[in-house]
């Protein structure tokens, strides 16, 4: 158990393990994502590794939510263990957010960082869903979206869009490629991802 304070309050987390105690740089969130407000930032570990950085006030409120008084789970439901997610976009700390929002959310992630490296694992694994960047190096999003659905197995796959480009004419040209979804980053929660990917996953 980790016990935080803050006043004369205190909360006790449940945590798998203890790994070890550093003094690092907290990067804020990309503005897209700093509603998440049990997120306070990321640090860069020494394996190049983007670690999640927890918001204990948030932590407070968030029990104080829960339905059992001074409960909170971060557990991902059983049920969507078996769904497998691949992230495509070259942002380390969007990858690392969104895989962040999924696996708490139970479904299984893998990361690709630009289009042909998405196309190449999508190729050699099997997702029920796809999320991806538009604005990325060696292949678009937009590209990305219409090789997969010249792919049999990715024909009828879920294929959502998360990308800046807020313009009409870029989601019709989503919408035209073969996507299912299109989320604007700046119009981006948490809450409106992991329910678009339920009713597209059924």
């Amino acid at each position: 158990m980790v016990v935080v304070r803050r006043a004369n309050e205190k909360l006790a987390l449940l945590v798998d393990e203890l790994i070890d105690e550093h003094d690092m740089v907290i990067k804020p969130l990309p503005g897209h994502l700093r509603h998440i407000d049990t997120v306070l930032g990321m640090v860069m570990t020494g394996r190049n590794t983007l670690v999640s950085v927890l918001h204990a006030p948030a932590l407070f409120e968030a029990a104080r939510r829960g339905s059992r008084p001074g409960v909170i789970s971060m557990e991902a439901p059983a049920s969507r263990e078996a769904f497998r997610i691949l992230i495509v976009d070259d942002s380390p700390n969007t990858r690392e957010i969104e895989q962040d929002v999924l696996e708490a959310h139970g479904y299984q992630v893998t990361l690709a960082e630009d289009g042909i490296d998405g196309l190449t694992k999508a190729r050699s694994g099997a997702f029920d869903a796809i999320l991806t960047d538009v604005e990325m190096p060696n292949m678009d999003g937009f590209t990305l979206t219409a090789a997969l659905r010249q792919e049999e197995r990715y024909r009828d796959t879920p294929i959502i869009i998360i990308t800046s480009r807020a313009r009409e004419e870029d989601k019709r040209r989503g919408v035209e490629a073969g996507a299912d979804a299109y989320i604007v980053k700046g119009d981006f929660e948490q809450g409106s991802l992991v329910n678009t990917l339920r009713e597209l996953l059924g």
